[in-house]
């Protein structure tokens, strides 16, 4: 056989193994946008759609941040911790940032990155 008449068999099982190695969206049945657009939780859209995000965590175990940042949008706030691991922290529930007489620590979501750069837990926290 040529090469000439390889090429295509190999192109074609490039395609095949492109597609079967790509993961399915994230969330796809969750309104990220409305999650995106609710900063700080202080509109109550995230209070009510955190549930559904918590339960698909094991569908976002190993995103890394930029597509974790496509999907929840920017944390309310982020922190460093031990061996280079990385915690994003995104309000549930409306905290002091919505209204100032609030005294209690508000949930919080929070996502750990490894060293890697993979999400490898997701639990709640109240946070300040």
């Amino acid at each position: 056989m040529s090469n000439m008449k390889k090429l295509p068999i190999i192109y074609t099982v490039f395609i095949l193994l492109l597609v079967s190695c790509s993961r399915e969206q994230p969330l796809k049945d969750i309104d990220t946008q409305a999650f995106r657009n609710d900063t700080g939780a202080c509109n109550d859209i995230r209070t009510q759609i955190h549930p559904e995000v918590f339960a698909a965590r094991e569908e976002l175990m190993g995103l890394r941040e930029a597509d974790l940042r496509k999907l929840l949008g920017r944390p309310d706030y982020q922190e460093l911790g031990e061996r280079s691991a990385k915690f994003y922290f995104y309000r549930v529930a409306p905290g002091r940032e919505c209204d100032e007489t609030i005294d209690k620590a508000a949930l919080t979501l929070q996502v750990r990155f490894s060293a890697l750069g993979g999400i490898n837990e997701i639990s709640y926290k109240n946070y300040r």
